[in-house]
């Protein structure tokens, strides 16, 4: 041994060895997401506009609007092929014709494929 090893004795002849020379540590490459994501809004509550992120892992068409609790479609932020990536969408609280939507909850909701993603967020007049 050297003056960078040692070693132990622990409970029922256990023997650890100790040492302390360094070692190089990788970064795991980083894997990408098995499908699309959809991030939480900020600010929530808002007023009066909000955003959000999506990550989408392979192109395709992508849907994103918003819906009242009774399940009316306020607005479409997005409907177009998308590239993989992280993007950033914001709404500014009004629905399609440009009227201020009221205060309370919505859904704002990912559609790629067979796969749809929903987080709920507050609007506060």
């Amino acid at each position: 041994t050297d003056s960078l090893t040692g070693y132990m004795v622990g409970d029922h002849g256990t023997i650890l060895k100790y040492d302390q020379n360094p070692m190089a540590i990788r970064n795991a490459p980083a894997v990408p997401p098995a499908g699309p994501e959809l991030l939480a809004n900020y600010p929530n509550p808002f007023n009066p506009e909000t955003e959000f992120g999506i990550r989408i892992a392979e192109f395709g068409l992508v849907d994103v609007a918003i819906y009242d609790l009774m399940g009316r479609k306020v607005e479409t932020l997005l409907s177009r092929n998308m590239a993989p990536g992280d993007y950033r969408l914001r709404w500014n609280g009004n629905d399609a014709r440009g009227n201020p939507a009221a205060s309370g909850v919505y859904i704002y909701r990912l559609r790629q494929g067979s796969t749809v993603l929903a987080r709920k967020m507050m609007l506060m007049r």
